[in-house]
Formats: structure tokens, C-alpha cells, sequence
């Protein structure tokens, strides 16, 4: 069962000086959710979140919606939204602003991963292609959403 959210932002004045983050205004936060699927839906809503910080359609200073709003928008409970954001939060890529909402988090340019991450990496990317093809995905397939999702501006070929 998958569920699809375009949860509108609440918009609030943000005292930038104190916190050193701009807002920008977004008219909708696109996130999907799989009911039934093996992966956690806080870790799906978390991934949803930092696609679409890595894609640049959130920038720094972002507002989220509110837990409970977001949670409403997916179906979930709010404690499901509530750990992907701080899961996200932990990670660096969001700010916690209490009152004042949630927002992405401006970060630096990652350093370049050392030999131990990129082995890492490598194995778990190797696992994860593994497991799509066990699934019956075939290259085409795998080779077409890894260039989408590293091209999401990019108009999909038919």
C-alpha cells in the first residue's frame, strides 16, 4: 500500500540573526510511504527527507511541516515522523527550532570519503544490487533509477 503526501508548510517569521538560517518559502513537501514495506516508515520518511536535500528541491532554510501535520498528511503516527526528524536532525541535516518549526540544516561540502568509508560503500551498494536483482530487477531497470536519482532534474526517457 503506498501513500502519497504533498503536506503544505506552515510558514512562520524566523528570527534568522539567532540561528543563522533563512527560510524559504516551498508550496509542498513530497514524501511517499509504503505501509507494507520491510523498511521502517520513519527510515523511508528519513530518506524521502534527505533525496530531497540532496536533489537541491529542499535548500538550506527550508521549513518542514509540523510532525503532527506530516504524520496526518502520510497516515502514521506523529512518534513515526517525530524519530525520522531527529534521526535527520542527529545527522546533521536538519534544525531543530522548537517553537519555530523545523528546518534543513545549511551544511559544508562532505570531505572526500577515506579508503575504509568508500569500502564500506562499495559492499553496501553491492549488497543492495544484489538484492534488487534476487527481487528480479533487472540492470536496465537498476541502471535507469540509479541515473534518475542521480539526475533528478533531468526529464525521464521513455
Amino acid at each position: 500500500m503506498e501513500l502519497q503526501s504533498i503536506a503544505n508548510r506552515n510558514h512562520q517569521p524566523l528570527d534568522s540573526e539567532a540561528n543563522n538560517m533563512t527560510e524559504h518559502n516551498h508550496d509542498s513537501l513530497e514524501i511517499r510511504v509504503e505501509l507494507d514495506s520491510p523498511i521502517a516508515v520513519y527510515r523511508q520518511i528519513e530518506d524521502a527527507i534527505r533525496a530531497l536535500c540532496v536533489s537541491g528541491q529542499l535548500e538550506p532554510g527550508s521549513k518542514l511541516p509540523t510532525v503532527r501535520g506530516l504524520a496526518a498528511s502520510l497516515g502514521v503516527h506523529f512518534n513515526t515522523v517525530a524519530q525520522a526528524y531527529r534521526e535527520l536532525a542527529a545527522d546533521g541535516w536538519l534544525y531543530i527550532a522548537g517553537r519555530h518549526g523545523v528546518m534543513v540544516q545549511h551544511r559544508k561540502q562532505p570531505d572526500a570519503p577515506d579508503e575504509a568509508a568508500e569500502t564500506s560503500a562499495t559492499e553496501r551498494l553491492r549488497r543492495l544490487l544484489a538484492d534488487l536483482q534476487g527481487q528480479g530487477f533487472g540492470m536496465e531497470w537498476i541502471l535507469k533509477e540509479v541515473s534518475a536519482a542521480l539526475n533528478p532534474k533531468l526529464e525521464p526517457q521513455s
